[in-house]
């Protein structure tokens, strides 16, 4: 057997990134996705053919890895299964933290790690494969009250436009599937889900609406538009303020309807609406600045 090359991490983008427009984001997505695509191959392949060290990347806490203000796209990696999971985050610290207390605290349902659990955490490694220090990050709306904070802006920019892509490749490719624990059974969000989102994903995704006047395809949708979490917004159901859906009811909604497509968007002319219907929901005090938050 040749002896295991040391990885030598991950692509690094060190240019500033414009995502201020789609046509931006268009423009640099499909160098993103060739070299985080060139390094996932190489770790995969390499560890499938025990000829990649990965040492330098134990989950066992790191000094040297570097990671805090650093998003972008990794591996979870057991060698010892062959098991393999393709996340994205946009702090990358903070992320492999979320996972390893995941992993050691039984009482955490966390989908992601639950394959890994036949592994001691030793013999399981966090390996990005693409960063991208934060502060390189231009163009993303700084508004947290209408479209998330920074840091939500930027995982979901991975989520749909990297991660995703790679994804559905290894998934779709007869030979690599069966390493990866990902999966598209279920919808996003939803129990037993792993492609994609974050550690704490696992709510059923169900429709939800406010009174006969709005109604959200999902509680992701809801959540982004209304720029909070999804714990809130189940919160405000079992407050009842917002009330579950079924699909039919969804579809034969009689007031605005709010598909997750157009979540992201539908009241960035409608700022003044926007502002009324999050003081109706989930009123935060002391945050009006003029017409917009």
């Amino acid at each position: 057997m040749n002896t295991p090359f040391t990885f030598v991490g991950p692509f690094q983008w060190l240019t500033p990134l414009d995502l201020s427009t789609e046509s931006s984001q268009n423009q640099v997505v499909p160098l993103l996705i060739e070299k985080a695509r060139a390094k996932l191959f190489e770790v995969i392949n390499g560890t499938l053919n025990q000829t990649i060290n990965l040492e330098d990347y134990s989950f066992v806490r790191n000094p040297r890895s570097q990671l805090t203000n650093i998003a972008g796209i990794y591996l979870i990696v057991s060698p010892l299964t062959q098991k393999f999971y393709i996340g994205s985050a946009s702090n990358l610290a903070q992320r492999k933290g979320d996972h390893k207390r995941n992993y050691t605290n039984d009482s955490r349902r966390d989908p992601i790690m639950r394959p890994f659990r036949a592994t001691n955490i030793e013999n399981i490694y966090f390996v990005p494969i693409l960063t991208l220090p934060i502060n390189l990050v231009n163009g993303l709306n700084f508004d947290s009250q209408t479209l998330g904070t920074f840091n939500q802006q930027l995982q979901r920019f991975f989520d749909r436009k990297v991660e995703s892509v790679l994804i559905n490749e290894v998934l779709t490719d007869s030979y690599y599937v069966r390493f990866i624990t990902n999966t598209r059974d279920v919808g996003a969000f939803q129990p037993q889900n792993t492609f994609g989102g974050t550690p704490q994903s696992g709510q059923q995704d169900k429709p939800v609406a406010y009174r006969n006047l709005y109604a959200w395809e999902s509680i992701s949708a809801a959540a982004e538009c209304l720029g909070r979490d999804r714990k809130t917004i189940r919160n405000k159901q079992i407050q009842g303020i917002l009330t579950y859906l079924t699909k039919e009811e969804y579809e034969n909604f009689p007031g605005q309807k709010i598909s997750n497509r157009d979540s992201f968007t539908i009241f960035q002319s409608r700022q003044e609406e926007l502002y009324n219907l999050k003081q109706a929901i989930s009123p935060r005090p002391n945050i009006r600045r003029g017409p917009t938050f």
